[in-house]
Order: structure tokens, then sequence, then C-alpha cells
């Protein structure tokens, strides 16, 4: 009868122990900061959601990939890498002066 029990406790213990795996997170359910833009969301990105067909700084089309955005005066600009957007920046106006 003791065999028993200790045998049914141990199962017992074996079984309710919790698994510590931690499963990702739901996509709903995180949190980024307004207004910026991850590497991993690149791919969902495409030349039809951006006002400029051509990268302003390297000259890339904007259809051949984008990897990052900016919103500037009520637009959002595509660009081929955080280097190109960063140059952008620091110069907007001359960038959309050049390429009007």
């Amino acid at each position: 009868m003791k065999l028993i029990f200790m045998g049914m406790l141990a199962c017992g213990t074996l079984l309710s122990c919790k698994n510590n795996e931690k499963k990702p997170a739901d996509a709903a359910t995180q949190t980024e900061k307004p207004g910026s833009m991850q590497q991993h969301e690149s791919s969902h990105l495409n030349a039809s959601m951006v006002d400029n067909k051509k990268d302003f700084i390297c000259g890339m089309p904007t259809s051949a990939g984008i990897s990052d955005t900016m919103h500037y005066k009520g637009k959002v600009y595509g660009f081929c890498s955080p280097e190109c957007k960063a140059d952008f920046e620091k110069e907007p106006e001359k960038y959309l002066a050049e390429n009007k």
C-alpha cells in the first residue's frame, strides 16, 4: 500500500511540474515606440506604401526593397538602409527639392 501511495505521489509530482518554456509573444501584445520601424518589419514594406519611387540618397528604387521609413510633413518615405534614412534626416528639404 505504501509503495502504491509513493508511486502515485511521485507521478503526481512529476506531472504537476510546470513547463517553464516561454512562448513567443503574440504580435498584438508586442509594444514598440511610436513612429519606430524595426528591422524585422522590413519584409512587410513595399513601394506602394511610400511616397517616393527612389531612395533619395543612393537612388535605389523602392520597389527593390525598403529597409526603413520616415514620416515627414504628412508623407511616408522609404529608404534602402538606415544609413540612407540618417542622411535624409539631416537635410530633408534639400533632398526633396532635388527630387521634384
